[in-house]
């Protein structure tokens, strides 16, 4: 008799494919919108985007990584600068570790792009 495997139903967006070339190598398309791999800097000095990092978007924020104020504050700055309301940014891998996972729900490549370059070059 052959032995059943468990099914898991899960909310996290499939990233099996391989990073179209246009894409940056800390973003990845899913089927709903985006997956961005992150570094975070607890306890910075300021709370910002600071840009590409290797294969990584350095984030800088103010929290402590204390009961996951630091994750809060990450999930926040998103938001705010992506203009995406607070729950369609969502940490999938990596609450507590420095590299994460974020998963932003709706967002396209273009607009994306847009917003990370507004926050990066503002007077451009």
């Amino acid at each position: 008799m052959k032995k059943m495997q468990p099914t898991f139903s899960s909310k996290i967006p499939s990233t099996n494919q391989e990073n179209p070339p246009e894409f940056p190598p800390y973003v990845r398309p899913c089927p709903d919108g985006l997956m961005l791999t992150i570094k975070v800097q607890p306890r910075a000095s300021k709370t910002c985007i600071e840009g590409p990092l290797g294969n990584a978007l350095k984030v800088r924020v103010t929290a402590p990584p204390v009961d996951a104020a630091a994750n809060e504050a990450v999930i926040l700055l998103l938001a705010e600068k992506f203009k995406r309301a607070r729950n369609t940014v969502s940490i999938v891998r990596g609450h507590t570790a420095k590299i994460k996972q974020i998963f932003l729900r709706g967002m396209d490549l273009q607009t994306f792009e847009t917003h990370l370059r507004n926050q990066l070059h503002p007077s451009r």
